[in-house]
């Protein structure tokens, strides 16, 4: 990001080289390396939301609370802690989670993201320590203000004595699950009533037939969508398709997709083209946008049969990679010896001796990289692996776990198959091509999900496409989602497709033997 902005500059013809003032970085990653710098040797170890929940459950068994109930009370202890101020749990069983949680970090001298931006908001309560931090920077530019939550949103006010920008768009505020406040850019601009406020409302991805259907699904929700001009004008329609089951539906896709990038099977030799513009796509300008992972499996199969090459983007951190999830707790231990939490995570994890510990160390100390990752039981020519190492020659392994939050981030999109993924992996992504599967009610919108959220996520969807958006749901479930319904009727194409029956033929009666 960094490197883009300052070709940016370059392009802009800007004199100044601010190469070395400029600093680009994540909420985390930033709070990581201030907490590293007032506290020094004694700052803590960070750990990310996989291990964070294997120490919850840990405290749960030390509190003695059935498992089951960990990940509604985990979610519950995230929430409460990324309000601000954070307060006592009223529940018992939280509250005795909770207790014995905090004295699992401490123990293992390691803080969960939560308490990383905890620790940064409680070190500004002192003047003196937030006057030495907020003199470095002259301007302070915060991207996807909509996504930040209450302990982040008083960080950026602590730090307003400078100029703020904040950056951002209420309609796409998907991620109230991770504690994302979506009131955050209404509530700035309540407690800066001098803050300038200016409005964006032209866009350079979609046609205007996108942002129009996108604009009237928001328009019934209390976004309040402003009015957005596509400087492309107008283009093709949005094809809304019904079919009578997921199978029939996911066949449609991949036939689509081929006559999309003219890969077109003996199978796919009659389908017709009437819905497909005359360009050609390559496989990865093509995404399929899911509301949940569980509807994937039609989808695959139908790939599978066709042989069209497909890949399943998760958005999970690559720190979940098993080899790079191994070679970072080794490079931890290599740092501090007494990095007790990393230690038992291999010994559970990949079977190894305190002995074997001992022997990646040492290969690793000595410079043989390759010898110690065999010995952790990693691959060395795991691509994700690769990138991690050369990411550690200029970062240390807690700042390159922070940096990277997806795989997206790591590998790119353009690898040479179809993208698979949720709506919530795509947003910052663009395509010429989107599919938006099972549209129906109950699923988009999710049953016993936030109405208006499940309005942005949608209009999130949507949004990701730069010239072809097929919309498709199944009848024989709930039907059409009401979302579409609320389309205007110029930005679509509205198609029900039946199966076709084939009749079999009765067979003639035989005549009885005489004998």
């Amino acid at each position: 990001m960094k490197e883009r902005i300052l070709n940016l500059l370059k392009e802009l013809r800007w004199s100044e080289d601010l190469s070395d003032k400029l600093t680009v970085t994540t909420f985390h990653s930033w709070a990581y390396k201030l907490l590293k710098e007032l506290e020094g040797d004694k700052a803590p170890g960070v750990i990310d939301e996989v291990d964070a929940n294997v120490l919850f459950k840990e405290a749960l068994r030390l509190s003695n609370i059935d498992l089951r109930k960990g990940r509604g009370l985990f979610k519950e202890i995230s929430r409460i802690r990324q309000d601000f101020p954070v307060f006592e749990p009223r529940n018992k069983d939280l509250r005795t989670a909770y207790f014995f949680y905090k004295g699992l970090l401490s123990r293992y001298g390691v803080v969960d993201f939560d308490d990383l931006m905890l620790r940064i908001a409680e070190l500004f309560r002192d003047k003196d320590v937030l006057q030495q931090i907020g003199k470095r920077w002259s301007y302070i530019l915060v991207d996807e203000f909509q996504d930040v939550n209450r302990v982040q949103f008083e960080l950026v006010k602590a730090l307003s004595t400078n100029h703020v920008t904040i950056i951002g768009d209420p309609d796409q505020s998907i991620y109230s699950f991770r504690g994302a406040d979506s009131g955050s850019i209404r509530r700035f601009i309540t407690e800066f009533p001098d803050a300038e406020v200016i409005t964006l409302d032209i866009a350079y991805r979609c046609h205007q037939e996108i942002l129009d259907s996108g604009s009237a699904v928001l328009g019934h929700s209390e976004c309040k969508a402003r009015t957005i001009r596509s400087n492309k004008g107008k283009g093709p329609k949005i094809v809304v398709k019904g079919f009578k089951n997921p199978d029939q539906e996911a066949k449609w896709i991949a036939e689509t997709v081929e006559s999309l990038t003219g890969a077109m099977s003996f199978e796919a030799i009659n389908f017709s083209r009437s819905n497909v513009p005359n360009d050609e796509y390559r496989l990865p300008e093509i995404a399929v946008l899911l509301r949940v992972h569980s509807l994937k499996n039609p989808i695959e199969k139908a790939f599978l049969r066709k042989g069209i090459p497909f890949r399943e983007t998760k958005g999970r951190s690559p720190m979940e990679n098993d080899d790079v999830r191994a070679v970072s707790r080794l490079m931890r231990i290599v740092m501090d010896e007494n990095a007790q939490f990393h230690k038992s995570r291999l010994i559970m994890e990949k079977g190894l001796t305190e002995k074997d510990i001992e022997s990646c160390v040492s290969a690793w100390k000595k410079g043989d990289k390759r010898e110690a990752i065999r010995l952790l039981g990693a691959d060395p020519e795991n691509m994700l692996l690769k990138i991690f190492l050369k990411g550690l020659e200029s970062n240390d392994v807690e700042e390159i776990a922070l940096q990277f939050k997806s795989d997206v981030d790591l590998l790119g999109i353009d690898l040479e198959c179809v993208n698979l993924m949720t709506m919530h992996s795509a947003k910052g992504l663009e395509f010429p091509v989107v599919f938006i599967p099972r549209c129906e009610e109950d699923v988009v919108p999710l049953k016993g999900g936030d109405e208006d959220e499940e309005r942005r996520l949608f209009y999130v969807a949507l949004t990701r496409a730069e010239k072809m958006v097929y919309i498709t749901y199944c009848f024989e479930n709930k039907g059409k989602s009401k979302f579409i319904k609320s389309f205007p009727k110029e930005a679509y194409l509205d198609e029900i497709v039946l199966p076709v029956r084939t009749k079999k033929k009765k067979k003639r009666p035989k005549q009885g033997s005489l004998f």
